[in-house]
């Protein structure tokens, strides 16, 4: 049985809160296909020995044909190395594995893409892991809907519960154009609405056009992907959830040197600043709090804006 997981599709006009009406749900993808185009999976793996031979059989028992597989170990300490050559010795698919000094997850995922064969290119952490039929479903969604930047599908917590009850599906960079500076205070609604790594899907040429993602980036390289991948089309989120993401202490958000003050303002927003400057995008992102107390004027003053226009409409139309 899936449960389904409500899903909102946006549009370049659509600059409020993210509201959910019964109008917004949408179905999940088509029944997946068992043959398709070849879709490459990039697993990226650091110190998770205790978990990594679960994601590796859960890309090894997919039902989806033809896939392979780049496995990155970014210079693990602990037994991840023994574990991997050990698993792709009967790897049930073609697997290639890269061993390389520690250099953060951005170098190890560009070394895992430039090795990419495949249509699609499908991301998994190596602490999390897939349902058999994962691929298989998100190769149908893409094949519908093949202008997409993005394509994610929800994911469920080890923990319990989903990682986010409510998934967008649109045209974000319009949104992000329209707005031209996006404070992040307050508008996580529209800028901060993808799953984790291992729910992320992409065409490889997308990623071929917006990489290799910044070194800077050891941590959290899918704040770049995401984003950049977006300015190439829309975002279309499958709501089935499709793999689990484990929570646990040792998740690189967790710790203080990857949170959100440490490393989103200090260093992922100065590099996605940079990049949409490179890129002639007339968005820029800023963290201003003392916003946050303006908001609900704002919103009031844009509501009765709209019921003026409305209302400047009607009496045109009985003119």
């Amino acid at each position: 049985m899936i449960d389904y997981v409500l899903s909102r599709r946006l549009t370049g006009g659509d600059f409020g809160i993210a509201m959910m009406s019964l109008g917004d749900v949408e179905e999940p993808a088509s029944c997946p296909i068992a043959e398709g185009p070849l879709v490459t999976v990039v697993l990226s793996s650091y110190n998770y020995a205790d978990f990594l031979g679960q994601a590796l059989d859960s890309v090894f028992e997919q039902t989806y044909r033809p896939i392979e597989l780049v496995v990155v170990d970014d210079g693990s300490s602990d037994r991840s190395r023994e574990i991997i050559e050990e698993k792709l010795r009967s790897a049930s698919i073609p697997a290639t594995p890269v061993f390389q000094e520690n250099r953060g997850q951005a170098a190890a995922l560009n070394a895992g893409f430039a090795l990419a064969k495949g249509r699609y290119i499908c991301t998994l952490d190596s602490d999390d892991y897939w349902s058999r039929d994962k691929v298989a479903r998100m190769a149908a969604f893409a094949e519908r809907l093949p202008d997409g930047g993005v394509y994610q599908h929800q994911l469920a917590r080890h923990s319990g519960g989903v990682d986010k009850p409510l998934l967008l599906s649109g045209d974000l960079a319009a949104i992000w154009r329209t707005l031209g500076t996006v404070n992040l205070a307050l508008r996580q609604d529209v800028f901060s609405v993808f799953v984790p790594t291992s729910g992320l899907m992409w065409r490889t040429a997308v990623l071929r056009d917006i990489g290799p993602i910044p070194s800077a980036l050891r941590a959290c390289p899918d704040a770049y992907l995401t984003r950049m991948a977006c300015l190439r089309g829309p975002l279309y989120s499958n709501p089935e959830a499709l793999g689990t993401w484990r929570d646990h202490e040792r998740n690189a958000g967790r710790k203080d040197r990857y949170g959100f003050d440490k490393f989103w303002l200090r260093v992922i927003m100065p590099v996605l600043n940079e990049a949409f400057a490179r890129e002639g995008e007339p968005v820029r992102l800023v963290y201003r709090p003392a916003a946050v107390v303006m908001e609900p004027w704002r919103l009031v003053r844009e509501a009765l804006s709209r019921h003026r226009a409305r209302k400047a409409k009607r009496s045109a139309d009985r003119e």
